[in-house]
């Protein structure tokens, strides 16, 4: 984690080099809301465990331009949430998809321009691929990371732990849809 930087810090955190705790204060939503980023221009996959956020809150991955351009998906107790904006014409989308799981396991791929998104839960060993996209300005670096969201105003309580990220050398293209 020593190469991730925060955009919008949170009011209360623990970091170290393999876990993350803290405070998701009350009212923070994208993009304003606690963003973890790391910046890279090659192909790669990054897995890491948050905690489930209670309803009204959101832990999971995002990709992050500018505050005009970004796309995060996220999970509560209650529901999925996918956010994308491009130039601020931003678009959110939220299913019910309730869950008794305490933690959620992020994917993040990217392959040349594209990037898919996804979780799995700890009883399951699939992971469930959300979004598969392409946001402006990534086509050499993007910036990547794990983001938390609070759309009550109630703060709670967050964690990050297990982050693995792995450079992909396989050669040639390989689909990420």
């Amino acid at each position: 984690m020593k190469d991730f930087r925060w955009l919008g810090k949170p009011q209360q955190w623990v970091k170290t080099y393999k876990e993350l705790s803290l405070t998701v204060g009350p009212s923070l939503c994208l993009p304003e809301g606690p963003l973890l980023l790391a910046v890279s221009d090659e192909d790669f996959a990054l897995s890491l465990t948050t905690s489930t956020a209670p309803e009204g809150g959101f832990c999971g991955v995002c990709l992050y331009h500018t505050d005009e351009s970004y796309t995060a998906v996220g999970r509560s107790k209650t529901s999925l949430s996918i956010e994308s904006s491009v130039r601020s014409y931003k678009t959110t989308t939220q299913l019910p998809l309730p869950t008794s799981e305490q933690s959620i396991e992020w994917h993040l791929e990217r392959k040349g321009p594209l990037v898919r998104m996804g979780y799995g839960l700890p009883s399951q060993e699939e992971v469930v691929w959300v979004s598969s996209t392409s946001i402006p300005g990534m086509a050499c670096s993007v910036s990547f990371g794990v983001f938390f969201s609070n759309h009550t105003s109630t703060p709670y309580e967050a964690d990050l732990h297990s982050l693995h990220y792995v450079k992909d050398t396989s050669q040639g293209p390989h689909p990420l849809v």
